[in-house]
């Protein structure tokens, strides 16, 4: 607990019951009269979505912050392609081909520098 935060109550007496005033109506009737949520018409498979990030996580553990950054900016601009569309069901597919571009050329990265190793 910090200083300001409440105290919790000794006693444990049951909750007491509060008949809804006239602003409670107010807010019930005001919630009723607001237009129904409308669906966005987005289209994306979130199936596909959810694997492509586990592979990134997976992908860009123990990544240096200079990495991260270089692959979410290639992230970002494959993402912006299709900010203005609502049918995105090939953004999985786009994000996931960059991302074997990004693995494809850390594995080249890798096999560089062994090379100059020797």
């Amino acid at each position: 607990l910090t200083p300001s935060s409440p105290r919790p109550s000794s006693s444990r007496s049951a909750p007491t019951s509060v008949p809804p005033g006239p602003s409670a109506v107010t807010q019930d009737d005001e919630a009723s009269r607001e237009a129904p949520s409308v669906p966005t018409g987005v289209r994306i498979d979130n199936i596909k979505v959810m694997a492509w990030h586990n592979d990134l996580v997976l992908f860009t553990h123990n990544f240096p912050v200079e990495k991260l950054e270089r692959i979410y900016t290639s992230m970002a601009k494959v993402i912006r392609k299709f900010r203005s569309m609502s049918d995105r069901t090939n953004l999985p597919t786009e994000l996931q081909a960059e991302l074997e571009a990004i693995r494809s050329q850390e594995r080249d990265l890798n096999t560089r520098q062994f090379h100059n190793r020797r």
